[in-house]
């Protein structure tokens, strides 16, 4: 076989069957043959060494514009077994991490407490960082920025002040 030549359906192991290029418009090229061994380039541009004695067949897979056909509606998917995909963010909070909120909620990660002062709670999300409420120690209560309605909690807390027993916790009220 010259080298250069367009081959698909190749066998990795003698005997095995074709196991190498065998999508539609699937082709590997011979690049190169040393000793008891050719050198192929495959489709997804990896070159590899294969025995000599392994078979394949000279050519391209057919149907060479099968990726590139569309389906026109949804339901043309459904008939070949694929179910629709739902974003984490349109589900509740029961459902998805990233679910609950108001109207266009962020993706927020939790509640934190700072590390530079404990009096001040911020909300972390994926890639940033809001400050959302403050400690008053005087009413014992966290009170949050604004209508936290947005953060996808209302009148809640997620997390503890540290040095509070779940006991002195329970009673607090919190103003929004």
């Amino acid at each position: 076989m010259p080298l250069g030549t367009a081959i698909h359906n190749i066998e990795i192991t003698l005997g095995k069957g074709g196991q190498l290029a065998r999508a539609a418009g699937a082709v590997a090229k011979l690049i190169a043959k040393e000793g008891k061994s050719a050198t192929l380039r495959l489709p997804s541009g990896e070159v590899r060494l294969i025995s000599k004695n392994c078979s394949a067949t000279v050519g391209q897979v057919g149907n060479v514009g099968a990726n590139q056909q569309s389906l026109g509606r949804a339901g043309s998917k459904c008939w070949l077994g694929k179910r629709p995909v739902v974003r984490g963010v349109v589900m509740n909070p029961v459902d998805h991490p990233h679910g609950g909120g108001e109207g266009r909620a962020p993706i927020v990660s939790g509640l934190a407490f700072s590390s530079v002062d404990t009096n001040h709670i911020y909300v972390q999300g994926v890639d940033y960082e809001v400050f959302c409420g403050r400690w008053k120690e005087s009413q014992k209560v966290f009170s949050f920025r604004g209508d936290s309605n947005w953060l996808g909690f209302s009148k809640s807390i997620n997390a503890l002040k540290p040095g509070l027993t779940m006991e002195k916790y329970e009673d607090k009220e919190i103003d929004g």
